[in-house]
This record gives structure tokens, sequence and C-alpha cells, in this order.
């Protein structure tokens, strides 16, 4: 049986202008489904800092930093269930930013993590963008990405590319409980190498099978292909761009290889360029 709801949003934030704007999109969202928000600061520490339970004067300074973000989360949560009659939980704690919010999302289960990002260009990509890319690396669950003054309340016009990698049904489960309430068109695109012509069959059969799925939601829905390039990650922002897309959902396999890190996944790639939000589901 298909659950279509979402009930628990995580929201990490630092009190910056961009985690406010990804709170605001989780707000939507959470009044859609009527789910709970927990926002969560990470007071950042090393993992020297985080085991020095015997030096006072180190953990006197971090238990401080973490009391007035306690505070600062109070206001925060106290004026959201006033004024939007919101569920609302929050936490600070210390730790290393990538592993807490997993750990914290993992514990509290929650359905999805909603955090904003900076975009970022250059030859030090990945490692500007590591603890953006750090979380979707590692997070069990979806992390929806809103870009820094993009502000969205609801995903009306959604891009889905599709690759030949397996589960493409799988993602497009969690993406119906973000669209299952809005007047959203599908733009389904199949991308595929140019070096690898093999891999067009495959790639026609997963966006046969998912187009089925789509029909039988009864949701609007176009389909193309782009298979002549090889930079497929820039060939979905753009194909974003000229239909003027407010959501790109991507999924991916996670890459290992020192080079493809460095030199960029489809994944990161998209998370770190694009102008406006990425779901991904892993």
């Amino acid at each position: 049986m298909k659950t279509l709801s979402i009930k628990h949003i995580l929201v990490p934030t630092d009190f910056s202008e961009c985690s406010d704007n990804a709170l605001q999109t989780a707000i939507q969202l959470a009044k859609l489904h009527d789910a709970k928000i927990t926002l969560l600061n990470i007071v950042e520490a090393n993992y020297y800092q985080l085991n020095l339970d015997y030096n006072p004067i180190e953990m006197g300074i971090i238990d401080d930093s973490v009391e007035k973000s306690m505070n600062k989360l109070k206001l925060i949560a106290d004026k959201l269930i006033e004024n939007e009659g919101l569920n609302m939980a929050f936490e600070a704690i210390p730790g290393i930013i990538n592993n807490a919010i997993y750990r914290r999302s993992s514990q509290l289960e929650v359905d999805l993590i909603v955090m904003g990002t900076h975009g970022i260009s250059g030859i030090k990509e990945f490692i500007l963008g590591s603890n953006t890319y750090g979380v979707v690396e590692i997070a069990t669950c979806p992390v929806l990405l809103i870009p820094k003054q993009c502000h969205v309340n609801k995903f009306e016009n959604v891009l889905f590319p599709v690759r030949d990698i397996p589960n493409a049904l799988e993602k497009y489960d969690f993406l119906r409980k973000i669209i299952r309430k809005n007047n959203t068109h599908l733009n389904v695109l199949g991308v595929g190498y140019a070096s690898k012509p093999d891999s067009i069959n495959p790639l026609m059969e997963q966006v046969n099978s998912l187009i089925f799925e789509v029909i039988d939601d009864d949701i609007s829905s176009s389909v193309s292909f782009s298979v002549g390039r090889d930079n497929i990650a820039d060939v979905v922002l753009e194909v974003a761009q000229d239909i003027k897309a407010d959501l790109i959902v991507i999924t991916s396999k996670i890459d290992i290889t020192i080079s493809e890190m460095f030199l960029g996944t489809f994944a990161q790639k998209i998370i770190n360029h694009s102008q406006i939000p990425v779901l991904h589901v892993k």
C-alpha cells in the first residue's frame, strides 16, 4: 500500500537567511501534510572537542553555545506555533554537521530533510559544497534543497530526469507525496550518455514504466529524451531553465572514486549549480 503522506520534516538551521528561506518552504509542506517540523541547530565541534569531557573550560564553551542556540530556536518555534498553528520541536546539539544531521534524522525517523544551500562554482566545488553534499550523501531519507533567495511555496512544474540506474519508480513513490496536493505538471526527461548506446533501451524501459504510474495517478505529464551528450547534468540544468521548472528531482548512486568526487558527480553538480529547489532521493 502506498503511503501518501509526510509526517515529520527535519529543518537544519544555522539562523542564516538561507536557512530561514528553507524553513518557509518546509512550513508550507507541513501545512499540506499536517506534518511536524523539528528545527535542528548543530553547534559545530570537532571530534576532539566532543570527547574532551575532562576539560571543563572546553565543555563549558560548548554548553553555553548550545544554550544560546536553544533560546533562538525557542523564539522561532513559539512564533510559528502561535502564527501558523504548527506542530513544532527544536533541538541544539554539539557535533560535526553532516554526521549530526544524519544521526538525528535517523533517530527521529523523519520523512524528509529540508535545508538551504548556497550555489557555488569553481574548481573547489566539492570542498566548498561538502556540507550540503555530505548530508545528501549519507542521509537515509530524501533531502529537499532550497537555494538561497529561491522562494517557493508549492511545486507545479517538476522536472524528473530518468537515467539508466535502478529503481526510478521507487523515487517516484516519494515524489508523489510532494506533488499529490498540487496542480503539478511532471516533465519526465530520459537522459542517456552518447558514449553508452547500449543504455538507451534500458532507459526507455525505465521511462515507460514510470509514465504508466504517472498516468495511473492522473497527473499531467510530458516525456522527452536527450541521449546525444555525455554531460547529462548540464542537460538537466538547461532543460530545467528552458521549461521554467520549479523543482528538479534527482536520484543517484554514490560514486566512490576519488576522481569522480573531485570532478563532480551528476547529483553534486546539480545540487551545487541549480537555481531552483532540488529533491534528492537516494
